[in-house]
Protein backbone atom coordinates (compact mmCIF):
# COMPACT_ATOMS: atom_id res chain seq x y z
CA UNK A 1 0.00 0.00 0.00
CA UNK A 2 2.96 2.34 0.80
CA UNK A 3 4.26 1.76 -2.59
CA UNK A 4 0.73 3.17 -4.30
CA UNK A 5 0.73 5.98 -2.70
CA UNK A 6 4.02 7.29 -3.41
CA UNK A 7 3.44 6.63 -6.96
CA UNK A 8 -0.03 8.34 -6.65
CA UNK A 9 1.49 11.18 -4.90
CA UNK A 10 4.44 11.40 -7.45
CA UNK A 11 2.05 11.76 -10.01
CA UNK A 12 -0.01 13.98 -8.19
CA UNK A 13 3.26 15.99 -7.53
CA UNK A 14 3.78 16.92 -11.80
CA UNK A 15 -0.02 18.40 -12.05
CA UNK A 16 0.06 20.88 -9.30
CA UNK A 17 3.98 21.78 -9.63
CA UNK A 18 4.54 25.37 -11.11
CA UNK A 19 7.35 24.75 -13.80
CA UNK A 20 8.03 27.46 -16.67
CA UNK A 21 4.68 27.58 -18.99
CA UNK A 22 3.88 29.79 -22.13
CA UNK A 23 0.30 31.12 -20.31
CA UNK A 24 1.54 34.43 -19.55
CA UNK A 25 4.45 35.26 -21.87
CA UNK A 26 3.79 37.07 -25.16
CA UNK A 27 6.64 36.96 -27.95
CA UNK A 28 8.39 39.59 -29.20
CA UNK A 29 10.53 39.86 -32.47
CA UNK A 30 10.60 43.63 -32.05
CA UNK A 31 14.08 44.35 -30.01
CA UNK A 32 14.28 47.87 -29.88
CA UNK A 33 17.81 47.85 -31.62
CA UNK A 34 17.85 49.08 -34.99
CA UNK A 35 20.80 47.28 -37.29
CA UNK A 36 23.95 48.79 -38.81
CA UNK A 37 25.66 47.07 -41.32
CA UNK A 38 29.45 47.38 -41.60
CA UNK A 39 29.74 46.21 -45.03
CA UNK A 40 31.43 49.28 -46.07
CA UNK A 41 33.29 49.93 -42.91
CA UNK A 42 34.35 46.27 -41.56
CA UNK A 43 37.07 43.75 -42.51
CA UNK A 44 35.82 40.54 -44.64
CA UNK A 45 37.50 37.09 -43.88
CA UNK A 46 38.98 36.50 -46.68
CA UNK A 47 40.90 33.58 -46.69
CA UNK A 48 39.82 30.77 -44.34
CA UNK A 49 41.80 27.50 -42.86
CA UNK A 50 39.92 24.32 -42.55
CA UNK A 51 40.58 22.57 -39.14
CA UNK A 52 38.46 20.10 -39.77
CA UNK A 53 37.35 17.13 -42.37
CA UNK A 54 34.45 18.83 -44.20
CA UNK A 55 35.51 22.47 -45.50
CA UNK A 56 32.21 23.64 -45.01
CA UNK A 57 32.57 23.06 -41.25
CA UNK A 58 34.85 23.54 -38.31
CA UNK A 59 36.52 26.66 -40.46
CA UNK A 60 38.40 29.41 -39.19
CA UNK A 61 39.68 32.51 -40.86
CA UNK A 62 43.21 33.69 -40.77
CA UNK A 63 44.17 36.08 -38.11
CA UNK A 64 43.69 39.12 -38.73
CA UNK A 65 44.57 42.44 -36.43
CA UNK A 66 42.37 43.50 -34.21
CA UNK A 67 44.24 47.33 -33.74
CA UNK A 68 44.53 47.51 -30.02
CA UNK A 69 46.74 45.50 -27.40
CA UNK A 70 44.04 42.95 -25.38
CA UNK A 71 45.56 41.62 -22.15
CA UNK A 72 43.94 38.28 -20.86
CA UNK A 73 45.68 36.02 -18.39
CA UNK A 74 49.31 38.19 -18.51
CA UNK A 75 49.32 37.55 -22.45
CA UNK A 76 49.10 40.21 -24.57
CA UNK A 77 46.93 39.54 -28.02
CA UNK A 78 46.62 41.89 -31.12
CA UNK A 79 45.05 39.72 -33.69
CA UNK A 80 41.74 37.51 -34.21
CA UNK A 81 40.63 34.67 -35.89
CA UNK A 82 36.82 33.73 -36.47
CA UNK A 83 35.29 30.25 -36.49
CA UNK A 84 32.59 29.80 -39.10
CA UNK A 85 31.08 28.18 -35.71
CA UNK A 86 30.85 31.71 -33.94
CA UNK A 87 33.63 31.85 -31.52
CA UNK A 88 36.62 34.02 -31.93
CA UNK A 89 40.15 32.60 -30.64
Amino acid sequence: MSKSLQIIFGLLLFLVSKSQTLQNYTPVRNTGATYASINSTGNAFSTWRNTGTFPQDDNRSDFQDIGFDFWYNGIRYTKISASTNGFID
